[in-house]
């Protein structure tokens, strides 16, 4: 089960963005995608291979932007592409069957060709203008999202979806509700002076999920026998050994042991309930009961910034 909030970094220098990378765990994110686009290689090798190090220790989901060497090099869990970026099948080749691709869309036609691709999730917007990315796509708003959300049921679509650009919390909810699978967050939490409050009033909106807007959770097949990322065991947590897929592709959340966390921790540094933790079947625990909240947030387990 993926995380249904992503944190998309954002720093003008290494130590900035490692600085929002750092709080954003804190707070409660469970999925960092480090986004550096005008920063050299050589920095950004560096600045990926002490994140992914960051993110080990709070045992949350690292990829990378775009470059898919740097995330093969730095033991990213994935890489997010653009749509002018470098192929699926390339990333899949360089990186294997076990590791994360995200695939940016902003039209249905779009989400049809990121599906087809073999993406493990799709980031659909850009939902309102932002800031964060210089070339961007038309705006979707909430009427566009549903639309695309509806005609993607319509097309028996059950690849992950997530919304981006220009999101804010209040938001959340009325998104969620067009069938979406979760946000992809970059200046909201950036910019927030208490990213720890802003993030778990996120994630408390993103659990608030009706049955008409969330995927089914009792199939584990879309009706053309590719494996729903996204089914859910009756105790609600994703089986590790789902095989419906007639490719035999590997399950797209069941990481490698360089891209997936420890088995048997189920608390990050701070105490926190770590909502990656995976049990020894390589199912996500349903009782983990270290949040010193003791509340479960479903949302957490796998950008206002649009991915690019």
């Amino acid at each position: 089960m993926y995380s249904r909030l992503q944190y998309i970094s954002q720093g003008n220098t290494p130590e900035e963005h490692l600085s929002n990378i750092r709080l954003a765990l804190v707070g409660g994110c469970g999925w960092i995608q480090l986004r550096a686009k005008d920063m050299p290689l050589t920095a950004l090798s560096e600045l990926a291979d002490r994140a992914k190090r960051l993110c080990d220790s709070y045992k949350a989901v690292f990829i990378v932007n775009d470059n898919i060497n740097i995330a093969q090099e730095s033991g990213a869990s994935g890489v997010h592409l653009g749509l002018q970026d470098k192929p699926v099948s390339e990333a899949r080749l360089v990186l294997g069957r076990g590791k994360l691709i995200g695939g940016s869309a902003n039209t249905l036609e779009d989400c049809l060709q990121r599906a087809a691709e073999g993406c493990d999730y799709i980031g659909l917007g850009p939902f309102r203008h932002t800031v964060t990315k210089e070339k961007l796509s038309p705006i979707l708003g909430i009427e566009g999202f549903r639309k695309i959300m509806r005609q993607l049921k319509q097309n028996n679509i059950t690849v992950p979806v997530y919304a981006i650009g220009g999101i804010r919390k209040n938001d959340t909810e009325e998104l969620m509700d067009t069938g979406i699978y979760g946000v992809a967050i970059s200046g909201e939490i950036t910019r927030a002076a208490d990213k720890k409050e802003v993030i778990e009033g996120i994630n408390m909106k993103l659990t608030m999920v009706s049955p008409e807007g969330a995927m089914s959770a009792n199939d584990g097949c879309s009706p053309s026998g590719r494996s729903n990322p996204t089914a859910l065991s009756p105790e609600g947590a994703m089986s590790a050994n789902d095989g419906c897929s007639p490719s035999g592709r590997s399950n797209p959340t069941a990481l490698s042991p360089e891209g997936a966390m420890s088995a048997n921790d189920g608390c990050s540094p701070s105490g926190r309930s770590n909502p990656t933790a995976l049990s020894p079947e390589r199912a996500m625990s349903a009782n983990d009961g270290c949040s010193p909240s003791l509340k479960r947030t479903q949302s957490t387990t796998s950008p206002e910034g649009a991915m690019s």
